[in-house]
C-alpha cells in the first residue's frame, strides 16, 4: 500500500515537499536531501517489526538492545559528530546508513532467531513423536 506513495515521492519529491511548503522553491541539494531521507522508508517497518517479534516469543532482551543500540549507540554519537566533520548533509546520509546498519543486523539476528526456533521445535516432534 505504501509502495505507489513511496515511488511518488522518490520520483517527484518536490510535488511532495510542495504539499507541506507551498511557497517555497526547493534547490537541488534539498531534493536530494529529501530522497535520501525517504529511502528508508522501506526498510523502517522491518526494524520495529522486528523489535515486536522478540517479546511475541518471549525475549524482550534483544528489542530493548535494538532500540537503545539505535539510538544511543548510533544516532547519538553519528548525529553529533559527522555533521561537525563534514557538514549538514551527513545528517541524512548518517541517518541512512544507521537504519541499512540496523537493519542488517536485525535481518541477521531473527534469520538465527528462526533457525533456533526451528532447531527447538524439531526437538520437540521428535521427543512427543
Amino acid at each position: 500500500m505504501m509502495l505507489p506513495f513511496w515511488l511518488l515521492m522518490m520520483i517527484s519529491p518536490e510535488a511532495t515537499l510542495g504539499l507541506m511548503f507551498p511557497d517555497k522553491i526547493f534547490d537541488v541539494a534539498s531534493l536530494s536531501y529529501f530522497r535520501i531521507y525517504m529511502a528508508l522508508l522501506p526498510i523502517l517497518p522491518v526494524i520495529f517489526m522486528m523489535m515486536t517479534f522478540y517479546p511475541a516469543i518471549n525475549k524482550g532482551k534483544p528489542a530493548a538492545i535494538i532500540g537503545i543500540a539505535r539510538q544511543l549507540v548510533f544516532y547519538l554519537p553519528v548525529m553529533l559528530i559527522l555533521p561537525g566533520l563534514f557538514g549538514v548533509q551527513w545528517v541524512y546520509y548518517g541517518t541512512f546508513l544507521i537504519d541499512v546498519i540496523i537493519t542488517i543486523w536485525v535481518l541477521i539476528l531473527v534469520k538465527k532467531e528462526f533457525n533456533n526456533l526451528r532447531n527447538e521445535n524439531k526437538i520437540t516432534v521428535t521427543r512427543g513423536g
